[in-house]
Order: structure tokens, then C-alpha cells, then sequence
């Protein structure tokens, strides 16, 4: 008696059923387990657009079923750049100068990651030439044999507010009383 109201129950809302749960939808032949899943997972869906979140994947499953025809000749394309590119990494990372941790580090790196690793190199390419000219910098005091010097300002906190005043004090204002002696032109 109970097993023939449920099949009339189902049988009745067969149109509504079917709006819901689309192509997993079978009538009286559908996988139950499937469609309390499906229905959870819509709930869920619901809630976490009220609470203004979008959840991850959704918009690929509102798409539908892509054709993957179309993703054949990029899939190939890719297939076959992969072998040029695991050919050029060691080259790149030569001509980079990268030490053999830092090699490691990129070699074991996924595609993406590789990407957004080169992606913050090419953004910091306008700090280059003050990244030279610290190795420069550094390179001195090493012959100079002060390198603890550059060792104990790299290491300061303050060092980067206050080195550049110190700097200009000690350093450029000799040089411009230098340059009001040696040019009256600059002293009026």
C-alpha cells in the first residue's frame, strides 16, 4: 500500500522531477543515491549564494557539457610544445645563472607554477639594475674585506631608513662643499 502511493506520488511529479534533475532523472528507474547527492549538493548551492559566496566549479557546470572536439587541437598543441619546453627550461635556467637549488625548486614546479614564477621575474626587471649594483656593492666590501659591514646593514632593521641619510651626509655633502669652493657660480 505504501510502495503504491510512493510510485503514484513519483508518477505525479514526473514532469517537476525531470526539471530538476535533468538527464538523471528516470522516473522510477533512477539512481536514488545519485539524485540525494544531486539535491544536497543543491541545497548547498543555495546556501552558499545566499551567504554571497560562488562556489568553485559552478560556473563550468552551469555551461553544460563541453564539446571536446574543440579542445583537441589545443590539447595536440600543447602535447607538442611540452618536449620543446622541457628542452629550453635547462637553457633558460642556464642563461638565468640559477644555482642548483633554485633549479630544483622550478623544475619541480607544475606549469602554472612555473608561470607565476616568471611572470614576478619579468615584473621585477626595473629592479635589476639596483639588484647589480647591490652584488656590485657587496663584491667591494668582500675585497675590501668589510663584508661584515654590508652583512650588519643588510641585517638592520633601520638600515633601510636610516643608511640613505647617513649616506648622503657623509658622503655627497663633502662633495658639495667641494663644489661651492671649486665654482663661485654656485655660491650665490
Amino acid at each position: 500500500m505504501e510502495a503504491g502511493r510512493l510510485r503514484k506520488g513519483i508518477l505525479e511529479s514526473e514532469t517537476l522531477m525531470a526539471r530538476l534533475f535533468g538527464v538523471q532523472w528516470q522516473s522510477l528507474n533512477s539512481d536514488w543515491p545519485i539524485l540525494h547527492r544531486l539535491s544536497e549538493w543543491v541545497v548547498d548551492l543555495y546556501r552558499e549564494l545566499g551567504d554571497g559566496r560562488l562556489p568553485s566549479g559552478i560556473v563550468d557546470f552551469l555551461m553544460g557539457t563541453p564539446s571536446l572536439d574543440q579542445l583537441k587541437a589545443k590539447v595536440t598543441a600543447v602535447e607538442q610544445a611540452l618536449p620543446v619546453f622541457d628542452k629550453s627550461l635547462p637553457e633558460l635556467l642556464d642563461n638565468l645563472a640559477y644555482d642548483s637549488s633554485a633549479r630544483s625548486g622550478i623544475s619541480s614546479c607544475d606549469l602554472p607554477e612555473q608561470l607565476e614564477s616568471f611572470e614576478k621575474m619579468v615584473e621585477k626587471l626595473d629592479a635589476l639594475q639596483e639588484m647589480v649594483a647591490l652584488n656590485n656593492l657587496r663584491r667591494l666590501f668582500e675585497e675590501a674585506r668589510i663584508s661584515w659591514v654590508f652583512d650588519a646593514a643588510w641585517s638592520w632593521p633601520d638600515g633601510s631608513r636610516l643608511l640613505v641619510p647617513f649616506f648622503r651626509r657623509n658622503a655627497l655633502e663633502p662633495l658639495l662643499r667641494l663644489a661651492y669652493q671649486e665654482r663661485p657660480a654656485l655660491r650665490t
